[in-house]
């Protein structure tokens, strides 16, 4: 494995509930990509060590497209790649750029922010905000 996979699981470990969200999801049927501006091979590198894999139907970075986020391209490359209608997607997002990413898809944003930036008020723009990933199911 990549050493940079080591040193961003160390920067910034899974969320907790990440496994059993994620499973809850695939249970239902609801099909999930990753919508990322890093490079494929780091992202499949994160999601392998992590052990979430299996959880996603496709893997979509940004390095392989013309735009990278802010611009929605990689968010509506990962809708055209699992055949689903921008409509009926959930951008769900830890960063500012991402969720502009998103809502310029023409996406349903959910925002999960680091207690840090909590009170950033740049979060209003998303359609919700969660304080957990655990609450995300319940909202789909």
């Amino acid at each position: 494995m990549d050493y940079a996979v080591f040193e961003i699981l160390a920067a910034k470990p899974l969320l907790p509930n990440v496994k059993d969200v994620l499973a809850q999801l695939k249970q239902q049927g609801i099909k999930i990509a990753v919508a990322s501006a890093s490079p494929r091979n780091m992202l499949q590198g994160i999601v392998d060590s992590c052990g979430i894999a299996e959880y996603f139907d496709y893997l979509a970075s940004a390095e392989e497209l013309d735009y990278n986020k802010p611009h929605p391209a990689v968010y509506l490359h990962a809708a055209q790649q699992l055949d689903v209608s921008v409509a009926e997607c959930f951008a769900v997002e830890n960063s500012v750029l991402g969720m502009i990413s998103g809502k310029a898809a023409s996406m349903k944003t959910v925002v999960i922010p680091a207690q840090a930036e909590w009170d950033d008020s740049r979060w209003a723009l998303a359609d919700f905000k969660l304080a957990n990933i655990a609450e995300l199911p319940a909202l789909l």
